[in-house]
């Protein structure tokens, strides 16, 4: 598990609306039982219109997602499921949009 890594949501409540989760925690942590995920749902089963800033964007097996930013949560690790891709050449935009977040004015 690396920072940027996508995995398999395996929670069935929540697996439709968001069928990945992307790890943002750092590597540094990695011993942690918990890790830090921001949700992906498919882009064509969002409603809103997405903020560029806030969601970011990446495609997945051919799919686009979106990132939801505000819904970050915390998840032990062994929910997880398996590893789909990395999005770490996505660093710059998810970076930015976890400061937007945070820090907007």
């Amino acid at each position: 598990m690396a920072q940027f890594d996508i995995f398999k949501n395996t929670n069935p409540s929540t697996q439709a609306l968001y069928p990945y989760l992307l790890e943002i925690q750092s590597d540094t942590l990695r011993h942690l039982q918990t890790t830090a995920v921001i949700p992906l749902t498919a882009a064509q089963e969002y409603s809103g219109k997405p903020l560029s800033h806030l969601h970011p964007s990446f495609k997945i097996l051919n799919i686009d997602y979106i990132g939801m930013t505000p819904l970050i949560a915390g998840v032990y690790r062994r929910i997880l499921g398996d590893k789909v891709t990395s999005l770490a050449h996505n660093r710059d935009a998810i970076v930015s949009a976890l400061d937007f977040m945070i820090d907007s004015i």
